[in-house]
């Protein structure tokens, strides 16, 4: 915004006052006569014509009002048994330990670490079968993007983008010790030195990005919520990445199941982005390749200017929200994975279990979409009268996929918002006191809130599921069938008004009622209504 406006044209275009707000040129000039008094036609103002339409493409040009990315890496390593004292900027006394590189910034990876400090240096301790912490890595990558959007005069639209992803690399290197005698075993082939003990490398962390699932957010719903065309998609979307997995992994002697992790985050993934993964090409897992796509926000006050509307709010504005994001809670690396053979970034899984299917990398529990439209629909207003009032539409979906027991567990939210609230310090009283008339001088507020929300939550399943190969009368497997059931679920209406009133600059007079009832919708729960209300004096003690 600041950058067009230090274009002087531009400034004008962008600063201009509303059409409302423009005096009427005839209203300022009298039209020209001919000598014998009579009106003269004006001539047709092509130039006012032109500068309108280039006004009106350089506004569309300027949509964009603002641009913020924002991308933060951090790393950090962790380095347990480091012996060398700390003296000038990090390094020892003698200026050599832990490396100027490393004073600077540089993160090795982690065995190249310990041979540093170990074995080329000496650094590290030579007690480390007493170490309890492991030598870590840190990760860190956060990456933002906002742009806020004018199209035209009062409608407002603000993008957003967003993907975080927390990475933890950690090993134990500590000295092998006797199961008997309880101390170090030498290494025969290094005098002074001792054998290590195993030294799984072990990874975990976390992943979200925003995402776009609207697709299957509205008449997904079948059988008063027991069926889902998401869910269906889902159970279906196993056979084509299976089928793509097995194809394009080299160890032709595993075999993937219909249930096994990498099949089931990629269908469902695929599955409540409304797209089916018949098109999916294999490639080697990775939770963290969702790429972030854009939520938005959307307000209109242009109403206000309408003369109909602006005689009677001073304020009316619509407005609408949507934001996703999909998330890996948590996840772990498998250990029997060797990590100076295996890269995770390159290589397909090609170890086995016992029933001969392969064993991820990358262990995920549980992936999940949360969704809000959060309004869906929504009105603010404030009267000419000091009156304001809000009304919205929110719906909510949660999705979280268990990837242990194959189940899919779904919570839908819908409510209704509405918010009325009036101000005044001259409030004239209903009836007389004393036989007079009286007006309330100090500030009055009065609100009411009415809620009505209807949630219901799904848990979903795979049932009949035979995999390929384990049943010879159906070698190619069978994907199974979904299975829907309604665990939980409620509609809530709650009311609560509330008058406050300011005695004086310390005391105040509230006067409150609340009523919530809830009525279950499963039938093993019962109905419930809770109310209270009564009177406050609240005094303020400081200034």
């Amino acid at each position: 915004m600041k950058l067009y406006n230090k274009v002087k044209f531009l400034n004008i275009i962008n600063n201009a006052p509303p059409p409302g707000a423009r005096p009427s040129r005839s209203a300022t000039m009298q039209p020209a006569q001919n000598p014998d008094g009579t009106p003269r036609p004006a001539a047709a103002d092509t130039t006012r014509e032109t500068n309108r339409f280039v006004k009106s493409v350089l506004r569309a040009l300027m949509t964009a009002r603002s641009i913020n990315f924002t991308y933060v890496h951090t790393d950090g390593t962790l380095l347990p048994g480091y012996l060398p004292k700390t003296h000038l900027f990090g390094l020892d006394h003698d200026l050599t330990a832990p490396g100027l590189p490393f004073i600077l910034g540089k993160q090795y990876g982690l065995p190249e670490l310990y041979d540093i400090a170990a074995n080329q240096n000496g650094w590290y301790t030579g007690s480390s079968e007493y170490l309890n912490t492991p030598l870590s890595s840190l990760l860190t990558e956060t990456i933002t993007l906002r742009t806020a959007l004018e199209p035209f005069r009062g409608f407002n639209i603000q993008v957003d983008a967003r993907r975080r992803l927390a990475r933890n690399r950690e090993v134990y290197y500590r000295n092998l010790v006797n199961d008997s005698t309880l101390v170090p075993v030498p290494d025969p082939f290094r005098p002074g030195r001792f054998l290590l003990a195993e030294h799984p490398l072990l990874g975990t962390g976390s992943f979200n990005a925003s995402t776009v699932t609207i697709q299957t957010l509205f008449g997904d719903l079948g059988a008063n919520g027991e069926t889902s065309r998401a869910f269906n998609r889902f159970v279906k979307n196993r056979q084509f990445v299976q089928q793509r997995l097995r194809d394009a992994n080299p160890n032709k002697n595993g075999q993937y199941g219909f249930n096994s992790q990498e099949v089931l985050v990629q269908s469902f993934i695929d599955a409540y982005h409304g797209r089916s993964s018949d098109g999916y090409e294999a490639k080697k897992f990775d939770p963290f390749s969702l790429f972030p796509l854009p939520n938005w926000r959307l307000d209109y006050n242009g109403f206000a200017d309408l003369p109909l509307i602006k005689k009677y709010f001073t304020s009316f504005t619509l407005n609408h929200a949507y934001s996703s994001t999909y998330s890996v809670g948590s996840y772990t690396t498998s250990t029997v994975y060797n990590p100076d053979v295996f890269n995770p970034d390159r290589d397909f899984p090609n170890l086995l279990n016992a029933t001969g299917q392969f064993v991820p990398y990358y262990i995920v529990g549980q992936v999940s979409i949360i969704e809000r439209l959060a309004p869906l629909v929504g009105v603010n207003f404030q009267t000419v009268s000091r009156a304001t009032g809000r009304l919205e539409y929110r719906t909510d979906r949660a999705v979280v996929l268990n990837t242990t027991n194959s189940q899919v567990t779904e919570l839908y939210t819908n409510e209704v918002i509405l918010g009325l609230g009036y101000a005044t310090n001259s409030l004239k009283l209903p009836f007389k006191v004393g036989g007079e008339q009286r007006v309330l001088r100090n500030n009055l507020t009065a609100r009411l809130d009415l809620s009505i929300r209807d949630n219901i939550s799904v848990q979903r399943s795979i049932l009949d599921v035979v995999d390929p190969l384990t049943d010879p009368t159906t070698p190619e497997g069978r994907v199974g069938r979904a299975q829907g059931q309604i665990t939980n679920g409620s509609r809530t209406f709650q009311l609560r008004p509330t008058i406050d009133y300011l005695l004086n600059t310390r005391l105040n007079l509230q006067l409150y009622y609340s009523q919530t009832i809830t009525t279950p919708r499963i039938s093993n729960a019962f109905r419930n209504s809770t109310t209270e209300g009564g009177v406050q004096l609240r005094y303020s003690l400081g200034q």
